[in-house]
């Protein structure tokens, strides 16, 4: 019992430290990538290959999310005899966006530059897409689409949930084993349990 209340007082002590180790090899990085402040957070768990992985993962979501909620505005639209072109040509940059970040490599060595960019062109195409919105229909149309809408995104993400949840136990389970082998311990009925 003794010994692992210590393992665990050894555990809080490194992870309390491993930012202030994590803080000195980002700064480097975040001399040379320009992001926002939530981009810079999200970037904190790219130095490992699944990190890199799942924030991927989590862009292709949000990206999917977005297709998903324009096909049914575009059709919508479509329904109510309204000019679509500008909203569907933003749609198809955004698909194929999807595609680039569907092959981009979490173990290629400007990772992070790529997720960053490619977050980027996320942002700024899904605020193209709502600005055009903005000019074709009212407040309240719009509010009536979004609750239509928030019902298919929900089924139509969850497999991408899963893959993330997955790659997120991965993640913790990579560290969790990194901090074991500092102590030269090895515990793999836990690191199991807990993956599972």
């Amino acid at each position: 019992m003794k010994k692992m209340l210590n393992i665990v007082i050894v555990l809080v002590l490194v992870a309390s430290l491993t930012p202030l180790a994590l803080a000195d090899e980002t700064e480097d990085t975040q001399e040379e990538i320009e992001a926002d402040a939530e981009t810079q957070e999200e970037l904190e768990i790219m130095n490992d290959q699944t990190g890199a992985y799942i924030r991927l993962l989590q862009l292709e979501k949000a990206i999917t999310k977005n297709i998903i909620k324009g096909d049914e505005v575009i059709s919508v639209l479509k329904e109510a005899e309204y000019n679509t072109t500008e909203l569907e040509a933003i749609l198809a940059e955004l698909e194929l966006l999807k595609e680039e970040v569907q092959s981009a490599d979490p173990n290629s060595t400007d990772a992070v530059q790529i997720f960053v960019d490619l977050k980027s062109d996320a942002v700024e195409l899904t605020k193209d897409f709502r600005e055009a919105l903005n000019e074709l229909l009212d407040e309240q149309t719009i509010e009536s689409l979004r609750e239509r809408i928030r019902e298919m995104v929900c089924e139509q993400v969850q497999n991408l949930s899963t893959k993330i949840q997955n790659q997120i136990r991965q993640f913790n389970r990579n560290q969790l084993h990194r901090i074991y082998g500092i102590f030269g311990e090895t515990n793999n009925s836990l690191l199991n349990e807990y993956q599972n």
